[in-house]
């Protein structure tokens, strides 16, 4: 058919059209249109190439085609200076108008396509020219889905079919052609004019699908049908295509020889025929059937994972690979004879048993060639996949490993595609396997038939890790990852099988167990049971409670408040909770006032029990109720119910005290106090717990007391009198005695450890002095000692996402207080926190849930809290923190490095460590064995991470360290002294996730930015003037924290890192401009939480970039001067469209701004937390953050507003709780009680011209807390009066600080 377009005059078109998205700087509504319109003449191209090779002799259709024809000439009226590279002159117009004129074709093309799909054709092109046409409709539907993705989302299914079936379908084509002997062409005459068909078809829709964003429902609907029409009409053909196949590769040797790829399709396929002829045989045995099954499974193994052609170019530098792929042709030949002999002949007994052996054969003979390849695979890995793995949190490890491999299935990474079908595999196969060891993680000492199985699933589950990880750097070809990957769902089918072998020998053991226990009866089980609870002593304290009757003197003050609680005459019941770490002695203090006379004589009846972790209530009930009254055989019998109502009869009308020691959750609790009834006569319960959160779950009335460490003094007395009873302690050993002392850190119960260690000691300096030098590793070697056995009980009852989480601390130095922010983001990249099924919180609040949790449970300090009241730093007692650090070494969590010995020979071994924590310092060189004595003024150290260097190298003051190779080390951190000068080499550390070295000078780190699975990184001290831009290949980068007391480039890549939550430079930079093509899609960086501290100036660019940080909620930068010569006025920029900000931190930079007439704030109403300085702005401009509906905190720093006098206006700063004043010139402050209702805490630093603190302060209910520090005398004696006034309102508790 002739048409009157020429395809090839679209060409010029969309040269130009490139050319102008490439260099053209338009504005993002423009790219759009202009990218429209490059693809809709792509695909007109595409459909008059198709229409010139129609021989449809049909007059509706040509009418249609002419009209087609007619829209694209009108068209092209707007497209012929482009097509010529004429520049219009306006651009824009121009692609409007082409835009428009072309929007009437597409009912056109919908009518093409209903009268093509109809016809008939009798005449084909050749088979090059059908593979051509395949090709290019392949090329433009890859387009489609790529660039129209989400607007033909509700089509992608159906697009993706139709072109995997085309992409099948040319494939046999193109094969069949090459290899089909002549004189059988006739033959493929049908399949082409079907396959031409299908084609043309295909390019009429595409049409469609490019409009799919105007289309209404019932067009969308319409178009599904064609969609799924056309998959069915090349599903149709595809067997005859088949067919042709086979024909092709029976008269080719050359074919059946050759490599697997081209075999693949018609083994499978043949190999489905034999089993449809096998299951309508009634003769055929079912192992026979098993063995085709395996068969077929061992081919999708040599297609899926062994035959990579990257694995080719190995083959000369690896013999055995090239014996590997002889092996697999050989076996590919014997199979080319096997498949089609049984195909072509009849189904007999003979038939069948020459195909079993045949198949037989087969399966041996891939056996070998799977092994051969694992033998290949195991000689390239490191010798590290086989060390020991981390224990702790295991389960949690593999939910990690599931989250990481199923964001790899939704990436869009076209590097993915690669192993995205052995990734998938992976995943559904490690899911189906989690859920049998779930109750084993849980409960490891139950289930110790199932250790070992699991043990081997983790080290399978790491393994995976490991080698994702090393796909994603590109770290070896492909083959190796698809072997890799291979073998670990290979290890996991045997653990699977051996699992179940397991389970069923299990349920048989525990179905005989319980037909047993029926025949028994279940009367032995009440006079089992109850019995021993009246053998038992009524109270076994331990040695805790064997303490000397002077122990209550070393928390007098603390005893006091107890007895005075106890005792005070007060009627209403009351609850008294005993708080403190493990080991401080709150049984022992607890316990020697319950056997205080006064406090026998005050109660009618007393009684003490002990939850401990295993709660059983029963035990409890039995436990008490023997104390205040007499048990029977009776009550014995009772059940529960009846017990809990028997204790309650036993105790009415009666004063009592109750002793409830060792409370590890608030549920016994609730699960028993119905049975303690309050009579208003003076009874008392008492807990003793390590865990605060229960006492705020209590609501009955309740008071809390805390036991702190005592103090260094008394801990040397209670030493003293251990060792030494009523003598003196020797002279010469009084030093030393009191540094041991110190090191207990105010536990009695390291005291007692350590005393009872000493007394095995000759009473001399030098073995004291030993003792003092590794007191610790001492009493964590003791195994037998109190506190060792409190901490691991402490550890153990964990739940296991915790451990991780307080094993992590010992990464962190002795007395350091760790931020709460950092601590979090590090426990996140480490992929400690996860989200439960139904929490639609975020990680970071889950992970101050975490915190808040060891806190509750006394394993962790709160060092600073925030002003807010929330941790905003914490820390762990050095015991603990010893204990951490053996715990994590015990279970392979952590690898502590101290000193360059012990960093020089890491990795050496057979175990290399997942993380690794350094902590070095260049102290360390002058010791060190390492190196020589002159060697106190080195000024230069560089660590070769992974280099084959020796130890070390000595240059002058310059020295080269080399590290070991660790490829699997995830975590490396430092935390020693800070270094100077210090350069970096990572060539074998490449899988890193954290890289925390923000204690070192970094002089140079080359391949710092190679590091793409880093989720976490910390530099300070950072020497280079600018980012280098390979920053954009941290592309799983979630936080950055760059020190850097300069200004610094910062460059565009940075855009690039889509997962980036925290990016906080420290030192003077401005935010790199974004590209057009950034801009003009969804804002890449919407994952952006938290950002510091970049120079912002009034503009549109600073104001089109911040609209694109629509999640942050935490900002810290600086304002610049700048001149808005619109309005000719100072102008700052425009915050307010930030709605979800919540903190914000803002220093003024520029020129003096206290004579500027007019500088107004435009802050988010959502701002939570406000800190202001240097504006030097007049108080008048503060109303606009005093109409904040939402502030809390506000901070006003070194002259954030300038003047003598604040006055306060009515209906401001209605919801602030803190306010913080510095460095202010302020000299008088006017306010009422009704300026600031909401407020908490009032903190006055510096301010020395303030005259007064307004009285109405004093009549503020909710102030708890002054802090002055600086200010003058007249300011504080204002302060008295406040707090009179305070008291006055029945406020005792007002806490006021002076300095």
């Amino acid at each position: 058919m002739e048409i009157a377009i020429d395809p090839c005059s679209f060409d010029n078109t969309l040269r130009f059209l490139e050319s102008v998205e490439i260099n053209w700087d338009l504005e993002a509504p423009v790219k759009v249109q202009v990218h429209t319109l490059k693809l809709k003449a792509r695909f007109l191209k595409a459909f008059f190439t198709c229409t010139g090779k129609w021989y449809i002799n049909n007059n509706g259709l040509k009418a249609i085609l002419r009209q087609v024809e007619d829209v694209v000439l009108s068209a092209d009226q707007e497209l012929q200076p482009l097509s010529l590279n004429l520049i219009p002159d306006n651009l824009v117009c121009s692609i409007s108008s082409a835009l428009e004129k072309l929007d009437p074709i597409k009912p056109l093309i919908q009518e093409v396509y209903a009268l093509v799909a109809q016809s008939t054709r009798s005449i084909s092109s050749a088979t090059d020219a059908v593979v051509g046409l395949i090709d290019t409709t392949l090329g433009y539907l890859k387009d489609l889905l790529k660039y129209k993705a989400q607007s033909i989302a509700n089509l992608k299914k159906e697009t993706e079919a139709l072109e995997e079936n085309l992409r099948y379908l040319g494939y046999l084509l193109r094969v069949t052609k090459k290899y089909l002997p002549r004189g059988h062409d006739d033959r493929l005459r049908d399949v082409l004019i079907h396959s031409e068909a299908a084609a043309d078809s295909t390019a009429c829709l595409m049409y469609l699908c490019l409009d799919n964003n105007k289309m209404d429902e019932r067009m969308m609907n319409e178009v599904k049908l064609q969609l799924s029409y056309l998959q069915h009409r090349i599903e149709v053909i595809l067997p005859d295509v088949r067919k042709v196949y086979l024909r092709a590769w029976k008269a080719s040797s050359s074919l059946q020889k050759s490599d697997f790829s081209l075999n693949e399709i018609l083994y499978l396929e043949s190999l489905g025929k034999i089993k449809e002829i096998l299951q309508v045989s009634v003769s055929v045995e079912t192992c026979v059937m098993q063995r085709i099954n395996a068969l077929e499974d061992e081919f999708k193994i040599l297609r899926d994972y062994l035959m990579d052609t990257s694995a080719q170019e190995y083959t000369d530098t690896h013999p055995k690979l090239k014996h590997l792929f002889l092996q697999i042709k050989h076996v590919m030949g014997r199979a080319a004879c096997v498949i089609p002999s049984f195909i072509d002949n009849d189904v007999t007994e003979d038939t069948v048993r020459q195909l079993d052996l045949d198949a037989r054969v087969l399966l041996e003979e891939f056996k070998v060639i799977k092994q051969e390849a694992r033998d290949i695979y195991d000689s390239i890995s490191p010798k590290s996949q086989r060390t020991k793995f981390p224990t702790t949190n295991e389960l949690g490890f593999v939910d990690f490993v599931i989250q990481n491999v199923k964001q790899l299935l939704h990436s869009k990474d076209d590097f993915i595609a690669l192993l995205w079908h052995q990734i998938e595999m992976v995943h559904d196969h490690i899911l189906s396997m989690r859920g049998d060891f779930i109750e084993i993680a849980k409960h490891p000492r139950e289930h110790q038939d199932l250790k070992d199985p699991w043990t081997r699933f983790k080290d399978v589950v790491y393994h995976i890790d490991y080698v994702v990880d090393s796909f994603l750097i590109k770290d070896q070809p492909l083959w190796y990852h698809k072997l890799g990957l291979f073998y670990a769902i290979e290890d996991i089918k045997i653990i699977s099988r051996e699992v179940s072998d397991i389970k069923d020998r299990t349920m048989n053991h525990v179905a005989a167990l319980k037909f047993s226990s029926n025949v028994a009866g279940i009367s032995s089980q009440a006079n089992s049971g109850e019995f021993q609870v009246l053998s038992r002593s009524i109270y076994g304290a331990g040695n805790e409670a064997n303490k000397p009757g002077d122990f209550v003197e070393l928390f007098e003050d603390e005893a006091k408040k107890i007895m005075e609680q106890l005792t005070n005459g007060i009627m209403p019941l009351q609850i008294l909770s005993v708080m403190g770490i493990p080991g401080i002695g709150k049984t022992t203090l607890v316990h020697s006032i319950f056997e205080n006379p006064s406090v026998l004589l005050h109660f009618h009846v007393r009684a003490r029990c002990c939850v401990t972790q295993v709660y059983q209530k029963r035990r409890l009930l039995l436990e008490v109720l023997q104390q205040v009254s007499k048990v029977s055989y009776k009550v014995l019998g009772m059940t529960d119910d009846r017990l809990a109502l028997k204790l309650y009869q036993s105790l009415k009308g009666k004063r009592y005290l109750i002793f409830v020691d060792d409370l590890w959750d608030i549920w016994p609790w609730n699960d028993m106090k119905a049975s303690f009834p309050d009579d208003n006569n003076g009874s008392r319960i008492v807990f003793t717990s390590r865990f605060h959160n229960i006492t705020s779950q209590i609501t009955t009335n309740s008071i809390t007391i805390f036991l702190n460490p005592i103090s260094d003094l008394s801990s040397w007395e209670l030493l003293q009198v251990k060792l030494f009873k009523q003598e003196s302690c020797p002279q010469e050993l009084f030093g030393i005695g009191q540094q041991i002392a110190a090191n207990c850190k105010g536990l009695p119960i390291a005291v007692d450890l350590i005393a009872g260690l000493l007394g095995t000691k000759d009473r001399k300096k030098e073995s004291w002095k030993q003792i003092a030098n590794g007191l610790n590793a001492h009493l964590l070697e003791d195994q037998n000692g109190q506190c060792m056995g409190m901490l691991e009980l402490s550890y153990d009852n964990l739940p296991n996402h915790l451990k991780p989480c307080f094993l992590y601390f010992g990464t962190f130095c002795e007395d350091i207080e760790v931020p709460t922010s950092k601590l979090i983001r590090l426990w996140i990249a480490e992929g400690f926190v996860e989200l439960q099924k139904d929490d639609k919180g975020s990680l970071e609040g889950a992970a101050q849930k975490y915190l808040n949790d060891l806190i509750a449970r006394s394993l962790v300090i709160i060092s600073k809290k925030g002003s807010r009241g929330g941790v905003k730093a914490s820390r762990v007692h050095d015991l603990l923190r010893d204990f951490a650090l053996a715990k994590a070494k015990e279970e392979s969590f952590l690898l502590t490095t101290n000193g360059f010995e012990q960093l020089s020979s890491v990795g050496d071994s057979f175990y290399e460590p997942y993380r690794l924590s350094i902590n070095s310092g260049s102290d360390y060189f002058p010791r060190s064995s390492l190196n020589p004595a002159h060697l106190a003024g080195i000024t230069q150290i560089q660590l070769y991470f992974g280099l084959p260097l020796p130890a070390c190298h000595v240059y002058q003051k310059h020295v080269a360290m080399g590290v070991n190779p660790c490829p699997r080390t995830r975590s490396m951190v430092y935390r020693g002294s800070i270094l100077r000068k210090v350069s970096f080499s990572f060539d074998n550390f490449k899988l890193l996730r954290v890289l925390d070295i923000w204690a070192i000078d970094i002089d140079y780190c080359p391949n710092i930015f190679e590091l793409v699975n880093l989720r976490f990184l910390s530099l300070n001290h950072y020497r280079r003037k600018s980012i280098p831009p390979e920053i954009g290949n941290l592309r799983n980068l979630e936080t950055l924290m760059l020190g850097k007391n300069h200004k610094i480039d910062v460059p565009t890549t940075v855009w690039n890192l889509v997962k980036l939550k925290h990016l906080l430079i420290r030192g003077s930079y401005t935010l790199p401009p974004c590209s057009q093509e950034f801009l003009e899609k969804p804002f890449k960086l919407h994952s952006l939480q938290s950002l510091s501290t970049p120079d912002l100036a009034f503009g549109e660019d600073t104001e089109q970039i911040l609209r694109g940080l629509c999640n942050l909620r935490k900002l810290s930068c600086r304002f610049l001067y700048s001149w808005d010569y619109t309005s000719n006025c100072i102008q700052f920029p425009n915050l307010d469209f930030l709605t979800q900000l919540e903190s914000l931190k803002v220093a003024y930079r520029g020129k003096a701004l206290h004579k500027v007439q007019s500088c107004k704030f435009s802050f988010p109403a959502n701002v939570k937390k406000l800190t202001l300085s240097g504006f030097c702005l007049p108080w008048t401009e503060i109303s606009s953050i005093g109409n904040l509906p939402n502030l809390q905190v506000l901070k006003l720093l070194d002259d954030a507003f300038e003047g003598t006098t604040w006055d306060m206006n009515e209906g401001e700063f209605l919801n602030l709780s803190f306010l913080k004043l510095e460095r202010l010139q302020l000299l008088h402050w006017n306010a009422f009680e009704d300026h600031l209702p909401s407020l908490e805490t009032v903190v006055l630093v510096n301010c020395k011209k303030l005259v007064e603190i307004p009285p109405c302060l004093g009549d503020i209910p909710t102030l708890q807390r002054v802090e002055l520090r600086g200010c003058s005398h007249s300011c504080r004696c204002s302060l008295g009066v406040i707090k009179e006034r305070q008291i006055e309102m029945g406020n005792e508790e007002l806490a006021v600080t002076l300095g």
